[in-house]
């Protein structure tokens, strides 16, 4: 609010200062105005809290979970991931070059609103009942078993059987007593697709 008072208020006080200060008022107000612009588009963005675009930008979102668990086109998989861990293809890491809106999701070559309607069908298959956390459902039953299963499986089964991102494991390992889903969502490359599979592994077992 401050900010957006702040906005209406600096041209009109621009507006009435003597010629000799206007100069300066517009430089400050050009610098202020580059600096804030960026971050107020961010902020108003409604692309921002997108669930696609949360679950593109997630490090757990690998080219295997695009790919085999979403069922897109291998191209259209390859460009998202290529995109969003930048040049050193490691997702995570300083050079990450996160999608902003769908439409840059858009642009990229092979993938179109096709794919959009199959990430979406994913998420949607992911939370068709009970509380969410990161996009993802879960049963009172199966919150419970997924943080016991988190704080009791061994490696070789989260990293081999599952197949969960390796530095997930390690995360997951480091985090080590995991009082719940959200602490464990908050653990670093958790995400969507880890929660995902980590729910699928317990609902199989009831």
């Amino acid at each position: 609010m401050t900010r957006f008072l702040a906005g209406i208020c600096l041209p009109l006080l621009a507006a009435c200062a003597p010629e000799s200060d206007r100069a300066q008022d517009d430089t400050t107000a050009s610098t202020e105005l580059a600096e804030t612009t960026p971050v107020d588009q961010h902020a108003t963005n409604p692309d921002r809290w997108d669930p696609v675009l949360a679950f593109v930008n997630a490090p757990d979102t690998s080219f295997e979970v695009l790919d085999l668990d979403v069922g897109l086109d291998r191209r259209a998989a390859e460009r998202i991931v290529w995109h969003r861990d930048g040049y050193d293809r490691v997702a995570g890491t300083d050079d990450d070059n996160l999608f902003d809106s769908v439409d840059q999701l858009l642009d990229l070559d092979w993938v179109g609103p096709t794919s959009i309607e199959l990430i979406h069908a994913w998420l949607d298959d992911a939370s068709t009942d009970g509380a969410l956390v990161e996009g993802v459902a879960f049963t009172d039953d199966e919150a419970i078993l997924v943080v016991s299963l988190a704080n009791t499986a061994d490696e070789d089964y989260l990293d081999l059987e599952l197949e969960l991102d390796v530095r997930a494991v390690d995360g997951i390992f480091d985090a080590r007593p995991i009082a719940g889903l959200t602490e464990l969502s908050r653990v670093p490359y958790v995400g969507p697709a880890t929660l995902e599979r980590l729910r699928g592994a317990v609902a199989a077992q009831q």
